[in-house]
């Protein structure tokens, strides 16, 4: 009886257990299948925007943290449905709930909420009636909305787009201000002429190019464009801005972490060697990137510069500077090249403001060993394009001089708001690090510059004298002494007086080579340093010893000048017998030891050593 109330409570549970699942996973199916909806600016059709208005799109239905792929399409026959056949491609492009933007649109309020809320402004999209579709997990929703012509029109640039001669269709093509983040866009038509309708001000600084990174990706597969971009400043309508379209050649390898691992969606760039213009590739899911290129030298680079991405930028061979890296030649026979390989190494991160007259301003970051020569030997790199916040800069673990460099310019810095290297040194201990702060500013008060330094001995003693340009806020000139031409210490000051030219004398007398530098510090708290003089300090060798003569039988012997290392003592009697001998430790230029010396009468004594022997005299009562 026992045995089969236990069975029928068994069988109950498990029917339970099974009911309880089954609802698990039909909750599931409910929820992974529910519709997703796109509006925009709060409609799911109809919406009219004017050229450059911002664009707001909302995606809902989402799970959370879904990735979406975005595609607007030109709606081409006006009938509000997506046809591939008749329709045409203008922009695809992925998002991510909860992820911010970076180098395309993100999720503004950055929560991982089912919901995907954009605003973009500045983006003057050619006159068309669009199809919006986004897709996620298996399911699609669209958005029909119209664009409208610019009002107000200042410049219009027209050109073409060609192969061999022969005008290309529906190529988008776009102007840039440098200066601001507008895109004003336009189509080619079937002659492939275009005419990009803008409202810049005059003497604006733009580039116009044949869109990329989302844009033509069907029309212009298998091509490169050349040139790369136009450059130019605008005062009137702009005609002749022409671009060819001709059969690219391939560069193509595979991007792995320190594990081997495949890392996709990681950037690869292809920068001319020698001038020309650059292409741009990505990993996909096997860690493999493809860029078509024309014929030339090229750089490649893994990695950008403008987002956190935690590995360190790394050129083709496995090298960490653009001037170091191995070039990658594409000839008129070249149809690819392969395995241009890179393994991507995770970095501390160095990251601070890089700005001029208290604005971001563009420029380049880069390190060398602390002490060493620079920018010569420089190890890491990196770029700013004053677009973000802060810089950022990968490095492994070292101890780095960092130094600025101004965009199209000589004038550079180090940290901090040092003139001369090596300015202050950054310490990173691990790979995990993140040193942020490490600023510079080049509208800050300019350090003093150095024009004379030299070290000389006077009369047993180190000479420092140095001379100084444009002395107006200095507060102290500090005086740094060093053995080993990197640890420096300070030894003194000296108050700027307004003159210049000052002195320091060093009275401690140091056998050896001696290294001196000047830190300059004004009264803001800016300083700069000058180059490091050496000299070459010969303490004479000295042996003394007291009383003379020795009373007792014990006596003081101390050794002057000689460099640190193990000795041999001697003591000779008036006969040149040996009558004692023991080794001695010398660690300082002036030692002194305890010495008993038993045989009466004229005793000699001799240090050997390191090529160097001194012989003393002393009587014994």
């Amino acid at each position: 009886m026992k045995n089969t109330i236990n069975h029928i409570i068994h069988s109950a549970f498990l029917k339970t257990i099974s009911l309880l699942f089954i609802f698990i996973l039909f909750i599931q199916s409910i929820v992974q299948s529910q519709p997703i909806a796109i509006t925009v600016s709060g409609q799911v059709n109809g919406t009219s925007l004017a050229q450059g208005a911002t664009f707001q799109w909302s995606i809902t239905g989402l799970n959370s943290g879904s990735v979406v792929t975005n595609q607007l399409w030109f709606d081409k026959d006006a009938d509000g449905i997506l046809n591939p056949s008749v329709d045409l491609l203008f922009l695809e492009f992925q998002q991510t709930d909860g992820v911010q933007g970076s180098n395309g649109p993100g999720d503004d309020d950055g929560v991982a909420n089912g919901v995907i809320t954009t605003n973009v402004g500045g983006e003057y999209f050619p006159v068309s009636k669009y199809i919006f579709k986004t897709t996620a997990n298996g399911n699609s929703a669209f958005s029909t909305f119209s664009i409208t012509a610019l009002q107000v029109i200042t410049y219009t640039i027209s050109g073409t787009v060609t192969n061999i001669g022969v005008g290309m269709n529906d190529i988008v093509v776009l102007a840039r201000n440098s200066n601001s983040n507008g895109e004003y866009f336009a189509l080619t038509n079937s002659s492939g002429m275009y005419t990009i309708n803008t409202d810049f001000s005059m003497g604006s600084n733009i580039e116009i190019k044949v869109a990329n990174d989302g844009f033509n990706s069907v029309n212009l597969s298998g091509y490169v464009i050349t040139p790369s971009k136009i450059s130019t400043s605008i005062n009137s309508n702009i005609t002749g801005a022409n671009f060819s379209a001709i059969a690219a050649k391939i560069i193509t390898g595979k991007v792995v972490d320190d594990l081997n691992n495949p890392i996709a969606g990681y950037s690869v760039y292809a920068n001319p060697g020698t001038g020309g213009n650059s292409y741009y590739g990505e990993t996909n899911s096997l860690g493999v990137y493809a860029i078509p290129v024309e014929v030339g030298d090229y750089k490649i680079q893994f990695g950008n510069t403008e987002t956190p991405s935690g590995y360190i930028i790394t050129f083709y061979n496995q090298k960490y500077t653009n001037q170091n890296s191995d070039i990658v030649q594409i000839t008129s026979l070249t149809d690819s090249v392969k395995n241009i390989n890179a393994q991507i190494h995770k970095g501390a991160l160095i990251t601070g403001t890089f700005k001029k007259n208290g604005s971001p301003t563009q420029g380049s970051i880069s390190v060398s060993n602390y002490n060493v020569a620079f920018p010569e030997n420089r190890l890491f790199e990196s770029w700013y394009n004053a677009n973000n916040n802060k810089y950022y800069l990968y490095v492994l673990p070292g101890t780095y001089s960092v130094f600025f460099q101004l965009n199209n310019s000589n004038t550079s810095m180090y940290f901090n708001q040092s003139a001369s290297n090596p300015g202050t040194a950054v310490v990173v201990n691990s790979v995990n690090d993140v040193i942020d702060n490490i600023n510079v500013d080049f509208s800050a008060a300019v350090p003093i510059k150095f024009k004379l330094f030299t070290a000389t001995i006077q009369h047993n003693k180190s000479l420092l004298q140095w001379t100084v340009a444009d002395e107006m806020n200095e507060k102290t000139y500090i005086v740094e002494h060093s053995l080993d031409g990197t640890i420096f210490n300070e030894l003194g000051s000296v108050v700027a007086t307004g003159m210049t030219t000052y002195s320091y004398v060093d009275l401690v007398q140091r056998n050896g080579i001696n290294y001196y530098r000047i830190k300059s510090v004004d009264n803001n708290g800016v300083f700069s340093y000058s180059n490091a003089v050496n000299i070459n300090y010969k303490v004479a060798k000295v042996v003394d010893i007291f009383p003379n003569p020795v009373v007792n039988n014990v006596a003081t012997l101390q050794l002057k000048g000689f460099e640190a290392g193990l000795y041999t003592l001697k003591v000779y009697d008036a006969t040149g017998k040996i009558i004692q001998q023991k080794n001695i430790n010398i660690s300082t230029v002036n030692s002194t030891f305890p010495i008993t010396l038993v045989t009466k009468g004229m005793n000699v004594l001799e240090i050997c050593g390191q090529n160097n022997r001194v012989v003393k005299s002393v009587f014994v009562q």
